[in-house]
């Protein structure tokens, strides 16, 4: 792992780094103390990231923000439906994605080797582009701003947002 981490209090990082359209970030400047987001100024490279893991110290985290770009060569992963958000103000590059419930927010592009899963009531959104060799997302908000080169499963009651079109 690179980078240093710091431990900021969520409402400070909502203006800078425009956090509103997260679920739960718009409320925390009113909530008293403020849960605290683990921040890495820099790039970040990780085996395997579980959100589901307990902080390591006493600490409670409630979430990632990686300022740089972030590299996980296993898995990114969550099965408790109050597992931490993720944030990566670069790009993300990732084995797999199999997330139930947190929000993960990427502003660059995000490439997963193999699949992206996400299910329950989390979100995703990745403002760039996104390659995966398979999407699925079922009852999980999901938008892209870019382009999409990733063939998708998903029950019919899933709503897709892809506001510059799609490319299978």
């Amino acid at each position: 792992a690179s980078g240093d981490i710091r431990l900021v209090p969520a409402g400070e990082l909502l203006t800078r780094y425009a956090l509103y359209r997260l679920p739960g970030y718009a409320s925390c400047r009113d909530q008293n103390p403020q849960p605290l987001i683990a921040v890495c100024d820099g790039n970040l490279t990780l085996e395997h990231l579980d959100l589901d893991a307990p902080a390591p110290d006493a600490h409670p985290v409630a979430g990632f923000l990686i300022t740089g770009q972030l590299t996980v060569r296993g898995n990114i992963t969550s099965k408790n439906t109050d597992a931490r958000s993720l944030v990566v103000l670069g790009n993300l590059h990732a084995g797999n994605v199999a997330i139930s419930g947190p929000s993960l927010l990427v502003r660059g592009n995000a490439v997963v080797d193999g699949v992206y899963c996400g299910s329950q009531h989390g979100a995703s959104c990745v403002d760039g582009d996104l390659v995966a060799r398979l999407q699925i997302f079922d009852h999980h908000h999901f938008e892209i701003g870019g382009e999409t080169r990733a063939p998708k499963a998903a029950p019919d009651s899933v709503q897709w947002s892809q506001p510059k079109g799609d490319v299978p």
